[in-house]
């Protein structure tokens, strides 16, 4: 006999009024695509760097992944659902290659319809006691037609507490940035890829109050090529405005080259580096990722945490220290994290302190609590002599970080942080008041 051992666990995932909703609550998608890669093994990858991965992804704020565009090795599913990383399973069903017309594509082609959904059914049957699966992509680039109404129909049978979502149901047979789609009925959300800052602003405009609409989550946006995130910052300032758009999946985690040996040297071999001179190659397209092919972080991951980040921090009154902290969690109180404020002349730091989260328990996703920093009398230099006779500039530092260490973050670590400028002193002092004398017709 046979026996497999599984950890399963129960949560209910739906879309309703317009949201979509994990457990009851709207859920914000902080997601990257990943394609299953290590620089050193190709396509097989070790558990040890499985895990690097999620640490890494937990770490600088991502929540969910894309197994884009094919299942992934089930260990991986595995340690997702340990650590706590939604996913989107998607089938391996890509046929652009063949046209996504409809006169075209094979997903209009009953011939082919079978092999639509003996895809969608094997990644289901294999994948389904996974609790990190929240929603089953129908394939990539594959058109659009009946074979996957068919394969939507066949899972929303089959599994009717998880989402299904699929980037190709429009009615369109080409897309735009900057228009939205006709969006078919084999979706459950609305997931277009990169969509234009402006054509996403205009989806929160027209759909934020309206509870038939389908909730957006970008299939993927923001290509990491090079040191670049596709105006990262803008698409997360018009997201947080409006609740029906709720995320998407950066494209994507790592670079896909290859660790080898050319003229003597060691590099990231990709494209044409396999291959004499006439070799068909897309270039350094699949060097796209967050992270290097030994998970050295690029510069944009850096980006991604900052923006991604779940507390934000909005300065009402900076020279009395009055900031408002914003609880931007999904589930969570703001009462398991510290918050540290630091003071800098000069980029040196010359005073710091813990504030109180008496009541940040309280502080449930959503709302927020404010705070007075105990910033030091100004001018700064009469209650921190080191500063005297000089003109500083001046800098403060607010941080949050986890009191508390887990599997994947240790205790301590940096969830969120914000920086502000402060004005300049007036006028810098010669000494201390009783010590010595202001200048002449100097304020207080």
């Amino acid at each position: 006999a046979e026996a497999i051992q599984l950890v399963v666990g129960f949560r209910t995932m739906e879309v309703r009024h317009g949201r979509l909703m994990l457990n009851g609550h709207e859920l914000t998608i902080r997601g990257v695509n990943r394609r299953e890669h290590d620089g050193f093994t190709g396509h097989v990858i070790a558990r040890e760097a499985m895990l690097q991965d999620i640490r890494m992804m937990k770490a600088h704020n991502i929540n969910a992944v894309r197994c884009s565009n094919y299942p992934n090795d089930p260990l991986w599913y595995e340690l997702c659902s340990e650590h706590g990383l939604y996913v989107i399973d998607e089938a391996n069903l890509e046929s652009n290659g063949m046209g996504l017309e409809d006169g075209i594509t094979l997903s209009n082609n009953g011939k082919w319809c079978e092999s639509h959904l003996a895809r969608m059914k094997g990644m289901f049957e294999r994948n389904k006691n996974f609790p990190c699966i929240i929603c089953w992509s129908l394939g990539n680039d594959a058109g659009n037609g009946t074979s996957l109404h068919h394969a939507y129909c066949w899972i929303k049978r089959r599994d009717p507490e998880r989402v299904v979502c699929y980037e190709g149901a429009c009615r369109e047979p080409t897309r735009s940035a900057d228009v939205s789609k006709t969006v078919d009925m084999n979706t459950d959300m609305y997931c277009p890829k990169y969509p234009s800052p402006s054509a996403l602003a205009e989806y929160g405009k027209s759909y934020e109050g309206v509870v038939q609409a389908l909730p957006l989550v970008m299939i993927e946006y923001a290509r990491a090529m090079g040191n670049s995130l596709g105006s990262f910052k803008e698409y997360w300032e018009i997201i947080n405005q409006y609740t029906v758009l709720q995320g998407g999946f950066i494209w994507d985690w790592m670079d896909q080259g290859i660790a080898s040996k050319i003229d003597s040297k060691d590099v990231w071999a990709y494209g044409g580096d396999f291959g004499g001179p006439d070799t068909p190659s897309d270039y350094n397209f699949c060097l796209s990722g967050l992270v290097q092919p030994d998970r050295t972080p690029s510069p944009a991951l850096k980006e991604v945490a900052k923006v991604l980040q779940p507390v934000a921090f909005d300065a009402l009154d900076l020279v009395k220290g009055r900031i408002r902290i914003c609880n931007r969690y999904n589930f969570c109180s703001l009462g398991h994290l510290d918050f540290s404020w630091s003071l800098t002349a000069d980029g040196v730091e010359v005073q710091q302190g813990l504030l109180s989260t008496h009541g940040f328990d309280d502080v449930t996703p959503g709302n927020s609590e404010e705070v007075i920093v105990p910033l030091p009398r100004r001018p700064f230099a009469w209650s921190l002599p080191s500063l005297m006779g000089g003109c500083h500039e001046y800098h403060l530092l607010l941080r949050a970080r986890c009191r508390h260490g887990c599997t994947s973050i240790p205790a301590g670590h940096e969830v969120a942080w914000e920086q502000w400028p402060l004005a300049s002193d007036e006028w810098a002092p010669a000494s201390q008041p009783g010590i010595g004398r202001a200048p002449a017709g100097a304020g207080p």
